[in-house]
C-alpha cells in the first residue's frame, strides 16, 4: 500500500468496521488463571544441525478436548487436529500452550486488550490484555476477515525456537492448499508517534492517531517513543492478506505507531498477498527478518517511520497475483510530509529476485529520507511488455533524500526514468558498487564482487545496529541464519 492511497484508506478503514463487526461467535472474553506474570523465557537456539521446517499434523489424532480459555470447534484437516477458537476479546493473560493435536483458530477480529489510547502515562490493568504462545504452536484462520490484534497498552509475547517456530497460518494451508489471501494476518497497535492524524492534531502527541486499514476500532499512534507491543521471535505468517477495496488491505505484519520497546526479530512473512510487512509510523526496530513471495511490496512504510531493520532476506520469484498493474516493489518507502519526518533505514540485507513483474527494487517518496547501508541487490531483467524489474530505483516527491553506503547492487538501469536520477546523483553512494553479481541464486550467500564491497560502521548512524565485516545478510554459509525455521525457501 503506497502513500498515495493514506487519505483514501482512513476513510475505507471505518467502513471496513461495518463489514468485520459480524465476524466471530460472539463477544466472548477471557482471562484464564495460572498463567505466569512474566513472558517465558526464550532458550537460546542450539549449534545442532536443524529440523525440517514445516510442522506436521501429529499422527496420534485430534486432543480430546481444548485448553483453557479456548473454545472447542471440532475438528478439522482429516480428524487429525482439534480447533480451539481464541475469544474475540483476550482480558487479563491468555496461554496458548504447545498440546499435541491441537491448533487454535483465529475467527473474526482478535483483539488482545482493549484500547488504552495514545497517552503512553496510561497504564489501565482492567483493559490490559497479554497472549503469551508456547513455541511450536499453531494457529490459523479460515476466511479474509481473520486477523490477531494487539491494541494500545497490551501485549503479544510469541516466542518461538529455531526447533520450534510459532506458525500462523490458513486452514487451507493446514489441508495442503495454503494461497495467497487465506486470512488477514497480525496486527500491533503501538502508542510511539506518528505523522499521520486523524483531524487536526498535532503529530506526535496523544491526541494524535491513525485509523488502521482492514480493521474494526482500531487506532495507533501517541505520545511514547518507548512503547512497548511485546516480543515476537522465530515466527512465521503464511499465506495471509485481505484485500477490502483498492489500498485497504491487510498483510501478514502490520505495525501501526509501535515502539521500540518492541522485540521483533527472526520473523518470516510468507506468500502474503499484499505487502510482506507494512509499518506505519512508530520507532520499532526488527532484526533477522525473512520476506519471501509478497505479492505488492515486500518492506512498505509510512507515517513517519523512524526505526530500522538489520539483517533481512528477500525473494520474490513469483508473478504476483493481482497482476501487472498492482505488483510492487522490494522497498516501497513513502509519508505525509511533515515532522516526525521518516527515516526508514536498513542494513545488512540481501534481495533477490526473478519476477519481471516487478515495479522496481527501491521506490522512495513524499518526504522520505531513506538509508540503505550493507546491502545486495540482485533482479532479473524485465520480460517484454512488462513492468521496470530491472530498475533499481524509482524516487520521487518534495524532500526526498536516499542515502547507499556500501552497497552492491545489479540491475540493468540504474534510475526509472530522468525525473529519478537527480535523486540517485545527489544521493551519498560511498562505497556503492554497481555491477555483476556472484551472489549464489541456491543459497542466496554472497560471492567475490559482493565481498569485494568494504562495509559502513552502522552503530554510530542507528543504535540499534550492530557493525559487521560484511554485507549482506550473512557472513557465509555458516552463518546463514534464515536456515531450519523458515518455509518457501
Amino acid at each position: 500500500m503506497s502513500a498515495r492511497n493514506n487519505s483514501k484508506t482512513l476513510l475505507m478503514a471505518f467502513g471496513a468496521a461495518l463489514a468485520l463487526a459480524g465476524c466471530g461467535n460472539g463477544a466472548d472474553e477471557v482471562a484464564s488463571p495460572g498463567v505466569p506474570a512474566n513472558p517465558p523465557v526464550t532458550t537460546p537456539p542450539p549449534t545442532t544441525t536443524p529440523p525440517p521446517t514445516t510442522t506436521p499434523p501429529p499422527t496420534a489424532g485430534p486432543a480430546a478436548s481444548c485448553p483453557d480459555g479456548t473454545v472447542n470447534q471440532g475438528t478439522i484437516v482429516n480428524n487429525t487436529l482439534r480447533a480451539c477458537r481464541l475469544p474475540n476479546s483476550i482480558l487479563g493473560d491468555l496461554t496458548l500452550r504447545k498440546v499435541a493435536g491441537v491448533a487454535y483458530q483465529i475467527q473474526g477480529q482478535v483483539n488482545v486488550g482493549q484500547d488504552q489510547l495514545g497517552d503512553g502515562a496510561v497504564n489501565d490493568a482492567s483493559r490490559r490484555g497479554r497472549l503469551f504462545i508456547e513455541p511450536g504452536v499453531t494457529l490459523f484462520g479460515r476466511n479474509g476477515p481473520d486477523v490477531l490484534l494487539v491494541q494500545r497498552g497490551s501485549q503479544i509475547y510469541a516466542l518461538g525456537t529455531r526447533q520450534e517456530p510459532i506458525v500462523f497460518t490458513s486452514l487451507a494451508d493446514l489441508e495442503g492448499n495454503g494461497k495467497k489471501f487465506d486470512w488477514a494476518g497480525i496486527v500491533l497497535m503501538g502508542r510511539a508517534p506518528i505523522n499521520a492524524c486523524i483531524g487536526s492534531a498535532t503529530p506526535g502527541t496523544a491526541a494524535c492517531q491513525g485509523a488502521v486499514e482492514g480493521t474494526s476500532n482500531a487506532f495507533g499512534g501517541g505520545n511514547a517513543p518507548n512503547d512497548n507491543s511485546g516480543e515476537m521471535s522465530y515466527v512465521q505468517v503464511r499465506y495471509s492478506g485481505y484485500v477490502i477495496g483498492e489500498g485497504n488491505e491487510l498483510q501478514s505484519l502490520t505495525l501501526v505507531g509501535v515502539g521500540d520497546g518492541t522485540k521483533i526479530s527472526h520473523f518470516q512473512s510468507h506468500a502474503s498477498g499484499d505487502d510482506g510487512i507494512e509499518i506505519f509510523g512508530g520507532t520499532v526496530n526488527m532484526s533477522h527478518v525473512v520476506i519471501t513471495e509478497a505479492d505488492d511490496d515486500s518492506l512498505d512504510t509510512d507515517w513517519g517511520w523512524s526505526g530500522g531493520i538489520q539483517f533481512g532476506l528477500i525473494v520474490r520469484k513469483t508473478e504476483s497475483v493481482k497482476g501487472v498493474a498492482d505488483s510492487g516493489s522490494i522497498f516501497e518507502w513513502s509519508a505525509v510530509d511533515r515532522q516526525p519526518t521518516s527515516t526508514p533505514k536498513v542494513s545488512n540485507f540481501t534481495v533477490y529476485t526473478t519476477d519481471r513483474t516487478l515495479d522496481s527494487l527501491v521506490k522512495v517518496n513524499q518526504g522520505t529520507n531513506a538509508s540503505i547501508w550493507n546491502s545486495v541487490f540482485v533482479t532479473a531483467p524485465a520480460g517484454p511488455n512488462l513492468k521496470q524489474s530491472d530498475v533499481c530505483f524509482d524516487i520521487s516527491g518534495t524532500n526526498t533524500r536516499i542515502e547507499l553506503l556500501s552497497n552492491h547492487f545489479t540491475c540493468d538501469k540504474r534510475d526509472r526514468n530522468s525525473t529519478t536520477t537527480p535523486y540517485v546523483d545527489a544521493a551519498n553512494k560511498a562505497g556503492t558498487v554497481f555491477g555483476p553479481s556472484t551472489l549464489n541464486s541456491a543459497t542466496y550467500i554472497t560471492g567475490a564482487n559482493e565481498r569485494a564491497v568494504t562495509p559502513v560502521a552502522v552503530r554510530s548512524r542507528h543504535p540499534f545496529f550492530q557493525d559487521v565485516n560484511y554485507i549482506g545478510a550473512s557472513r557465509d554459509a555458516s552463518d546463514a541464519w534464515w536456515t531450519g525455521w523458515t518455509v518457501g525457501l
